[in-house]
């Protein structure tokens, strides 16, 4: 069944039920040693990753409870230290618990007064619109004591977003920046190339929103198929490796993709099933290209090369919504709408030429407050928890 059909029912459980579960909550005294980690769909993933990892590396373990809640046991994982509850047990514990992160998805009932509820937007840097911004129709969504913000340019934003007052934004950075600052090269081996590019295009056509966010039909933007062998011929021309990696609610027709000597395309399956971790290519990469992705904003704080193959920004804007009213001005790299510019960009990487180097830095600092890799630190200190 679609995400989108299921809405309608979830704003009316909201609206019923949850109330219900709300009034209930206040009344139920929490465990100080209890902390739940919650995402609605696919398993631990996003934000949770670096606040599971950090908990566990930091023996929080020892004196917590940590409860990771998931939509399905069948996405366990086996990271020690740690429980699994599925969606329903998730809801119980939530009672319990005085400590819940958030992300991709919260359990819609109200905090009490002795809870601290912590909600992480999928990327707290964001081009896209999210929660009452969007058209998609997600009903009410402040259900957490704080939301985190990468810096004070997101705080309207957020608060617009999420239709929650000012004291509940709290600008202490994204957990997911210090995967992108503690990973260093040598993850995978590409030594047979003189340079890496990562390719990260987010999806237009999403059948689990039933939606396009962009009339962009192809697969990748700006080539079809056919342009594939021509693409490789270039990248192989500069002895340079193009990783795609497909986002994971991207239709796409087949299960295998593309591969050439100097270009892959991944879907996201395939691309688990050769065994890559995108934090760990990303942190190997010379280079990234990315459009609307989180992880565009995310890079510049690497302070590397980038590209935003952006050609449907207009559509995209019309149809799905960016937060800026001029996003164009925090792109820190190639802004990119032909193959004539694509392959520009290419000659330029090939020659060291780092063009944009100065924007990106100016971008890098409206959009981050902190360029370290402590947010995990931050966040869990926001919540209270201590060794």
């Amino acid at each position: 069944m679609k995400i989108i059909t299921n809405l309608y029912f979830k704003r009316f459980l909201k609206n019923s039920i949850f109330r219900v579960l709300s009034i209930i909550n206040k009344c139920i005294p929490k465990d100080d040693k209890l902390v739940l980690l919650y995402i609605s769909y696919f398993g631990i993933r996003h934000t949770l990753i670096p606040i599971r990892k950090y908990l566990v590396d930091n023996e929080f373990n020892k004196k917590y409870r940590i409860v990771c809640g998931i939509e399905s046991l069948k996405y366990k994982d086996n990271t020690q230290g740690v429980e699994f509850a599925g969606k329903f047990r998730s809801i119980l514990l939530f009672f319990r618990a005085r400590h819940v992160f958030y992300t991709a998805g919260q359990i819609p009932i109200k905090p009490s007064k002795n809870q601290i509820v912590i909600h992480f937007s999928h990327g707290s840097a964001n081009f896209k619109k999210m929660g009452s911004l969007t058209d998609i129709g997600y009903g009410e969504q402040f259900y957490f004591t704080y939301i985190t913000a990468t810096s004070k340019l997101y705080v309207p934003i957020i608060m617009e977003e999420f239709q929650c007052p000012e004291e509940c934004v709290k600008i202490i950075g994204d957990p997911q920046n210090d995967q992108i600052l503690s990973f260093r090269k040598g993850n995978y081996d590409f030594s047979q190339y003189d340079k890496l590019i990562v390719w990260v295009p987010t999806y237009r056509q999403s059948d689990g929103y039933d939606k396009n966010d962009s009339n962009l039909n192809t697969l990748i933007p700006l080539f079809d198929e056919s342009d594939y062998p021509k693409l490789n011929s270039i990248l192989s021309k500069y002895n340079i490796k193009l990783i795609v990696k497909l986002h994971i609610s991207q239709i796409c027709k087949d299960d295998k993709m593309c591969h050439f000597s100097h270009f892959d395309i991944y879907t996201h399956q395939e691309f688990i099933n050769r065994g890559f971790e995108i934090y760990h290519l990303v942190a190997d990469s010379d280079v990234l290209i990315g459009d609307y992705s989180s992880l565009s904003l995310q890079y510049l704080l690497t302070d590397r090369p980038q590209g935003y193959v952006v050609p449907d920004i207009e559509d995209y804007c019309k149809n799905r919504g960016i937060v800026f009213d001029d996003p164009e001005a925090y792109m820190g790299g190639h802004i990119i709408k032909t193959q004539e510019q694509f392959y520009g960009f290419i000659q330029d990487i090939a020659l060291n030429k780092d063009v944009y180097r100065n924007k990106r830095q100016w971008v890098a600092d409206q959009i981050f407050e902190y360029k370290d890799a402590n947010n995990c630190a931050r966040a869990i200190a926001l919540s209270e928890m201590f060794i």
